[in-house]
């Protein structure tokens, strides 16, 4: 998942570019997938997924990049996911990764751009993203570091 983005604000809250969320233990809500800029990190751009491992045991895990996004200026974030690694790239270039197997947790909830979903912590009216996003992207399979660097490469 991809999209292009540029703060003109921090708000204060995390600021999603894209959530997709579903409900964990019937105890809130939790992103199945999200790309986002932390408010907590000092703004570090991140992607995070929720999945079901084996087993059957729910496990989540975040990638983000070391440094603060700048606002006013437009960056490329793209999260992706092949059911053994979470890797967060900006601007083309892979700044982070984690191991995680498991399959995302499927849903039926919407897709938001610009907002997180769901009914933890009034998600929808605390987490609004303040700038621009354009050309959100979305793939059924996990991108190839190659194939990201062109997606970068070609907006």
């Amino acid at each position: 998942f991809c999209a292009w983005t540029r703060p003109d604000n921090r708000s204060g809250n995390a600021m999603y570019l894209l959530s997709n969320t579903f409900l964990f233990d019937n105890t809130g809500a939790s992103d199945a997938y999200s790309l986002m800029i932390s408010a907590g990190r000092q703004y570090r751009p991140q992607a995070r997924v929720w999945v079901t491992g084996p087993g059957g045991n729910q496990d989540a895990e975040t990638v983000e990049r070391s440094g603060a996004i700048n606002l006013n200026q437009w960056t490329h974030m793209c999260g992706r996911f092949d059911g053994n690694d979470l890797r967060l790239y900006v601007d083309g270039n892979r700044v982070d990764t984690a191991n995680l197997d498991g399959v995302i947790n499927a849903n039926m909830s919407p897709l938001k751009i610009g907002r997180c979903t769901g009914g933890f912590n009034n998600c929808e009216n605390n987490y609004p993203f303040f700038g621009r996003i354009d050309e959100v992207r979305i793939w059924s399979r996990a991108l190839s570091d190659n194939e990201i660097d062109a997606e970068f490469d070609r907006d």
